[in-house]
């Protein structure tokens, strides 16, 4: 049975189910709970809507008897967490340190201290815009202040010129 309402997710006894991939473009922020239980084969669970979910959780959360990978709700997280991961260790673009951020976090890369005309944005999960910052020229890292916003999953932008150059994922709690 899978139901996926205004209200919630639940996802219960789907034996050929291995992903949750079309499920991403929920809002995790306004789910009040979770279900993922009993599917035998359901091995990826860390899409973008789940992820924001287990962040702040707004109610019960249900993740158990799926496969490795999806079996609990830490494993999920965990798996949420190393993409991010990935991501912000790719030597040749943007890294940020520490990911998941409570206050701050320092954004580097050897291209701030080329290009010239260079902004960072971020974008909570919805995709609106949260913050905009000039990076100076010259320098290859810059502090990040994140303690305004909300807890929950964030993209963060780096544009060149008008022209988006890269975007990473990064976590606030």
């Amino acid at each position: 049975m899978t139901t996926v309402g205004m209200d919630g997710i639940k996802i219960v006894g789907n034996p050929q189910l291995t992903t949750l991939v079309g499920l991403d473009n929920i809002n995790g922020g306004a789910v009040e709970y979770l279900r993922i239980e009993g599917n035998d084969s359901l091995s990826y669970c860390h899409i973008q809507s789940i992820c924001d979910y287990l962040v702040s959780p707004n109610g019960s959360t249900i993740i158990a008897d799926n496969s490795t990978g999806c079996n609990n709700p830490e494993e999920v997280e965990e798996a949420c967490l190393t993409d991010v991961e990935k991501l912000e260790k790719r030597e040749d673009g943007i890294m940020l340190s520490p990911n998941p951020a409570t206050n701050k976090f320092e954004v580097c890369s050897s291209k701030f201290a080329v290009w010239g005309n260079k902004m960072i944005r971020v974008y909570n999960s919805q995709g609106l815009k949260v913050g905009e910052l000039k990076v100076p020229d010259g320098v290859e890292s810059l502090q990040v202040d994140v303690s305004k916003y909300t807890n929950g999953l964030y993209y963060l932008q780096y544009v060149h010129s008008n022209q988006i150059v890269e975007t990473v994922k990064f976590i606030k709690n």
